[in-house]
């Protein structure tokens, strides 16, 4: 009798055993369940890159030159929009509000005025251009409107726009050179600055919209310049003795000047 009690607590232990041998591997850790019963997939390495991560940095600044303008105290042009071209896509914009220089007051600036900093396609462009409008002159008699040959002004910029560094390219406008009277008195704004476009330059803040960029390669540079009928391109210009009308938003040069 006791051998038959003995085998029958030893069955039942064996069996006690198994039962928890089979629950034990049957059930998921409390920490494994948590990490991946219930987590989401991390997404690929791809899905993480931001749209500017695939693209490259072009920053446009303005600067302008110190100049004699006698009692002229301001100098104020928009450039409306900004856009780069190369050959396979034509012109692209660069997304950037419309931004109002004031020349005379930007020739004690020591930094940079922002234009644009923006994000664009990766590879190589050959040309820069700005549309400009409602350029205003002001003197010692108040302030007046002044008319512009052409809104657009177009440069050579080899701007080459690569990931992880910067592509810049600088107008640093010539106050004097740009800005001309008419025989009556009037005003005309025909921008001259020299354009530099730099590669894998640095850019540092100083607040606000200014910079001060640095570094880099310089690609292109140039004093380029609009003369009466609109036209742009480096050498170009008003000649400063010229004798200048204006007819019906259109400005003349008097012949012999």
């Amino acid at each position: 009798m006791k051998k038959t009690w003995g085998n029958l607590l030893a069955g039942l232990m064996a069996a006690v055993l198994l039962t928890s041998l089979f629950v034990a591997g049957c059930t998921v850790p409390e920490e494994e369940s948590d990490q991946t019963r219930n987590a989401t997939p991390s997404p690929t390495p791809a899905a993480n890159i931001s749209a500017e991560a695939v693209k490259g940095r072009i920053v446009v600044t303005a600067t302008s030159a110190a100049a004699d303008l006698q009692d002229i105290t301001g100098i104020a042009v928009t450039v409306q929009n900004i856009s780069i071209h190369n050959a396979s896509q034509g012109w692209s914009d660069l997304s950037a509000p419309a931004a109002t220089l004031n020349l005379v007051q930007m020739q004690n600036e020591s930094a940079e005025t922002v234009l644009v900093d923006a994000y664009a396609d990766i590879g190589s462009y050959d040309r820069i251009r700005l549309i400009l409008a409602n350029p205003v002159v002001t003197d010692a008699a108040g302030e007046h409107n002044a008319t512009l040959p052409s809104t657009e002004y177009a440069a050579d910029a080899n701007l080459t726009v690569a990931m992880e560094s910067a592509a810049v390219a600088t107008f640093d406008f010539i106050a004097n050179e740009s800005l001309h009277v008419t025989d009556q008195g009037d005003y005309v704004f025909a921008p001259v600055a020299n354009v530099t476009a730099r590669n894998d330059a640095m850019v540092v803040s100083m607040g606000g919209n200014q910079v001060i960029t640095s570094g880099g390669d310089v690609a292109t540079q140039a004093k380029v310049g609009m003369d009466a009928d609109g036209n742009v391109g480096p050498g170009m210009g008003i000649p400063a003795n010229a004798t200048l009308t204006v007819e019906s938003g259109k400005v003349r040069i008097a012949s012999g000047s």
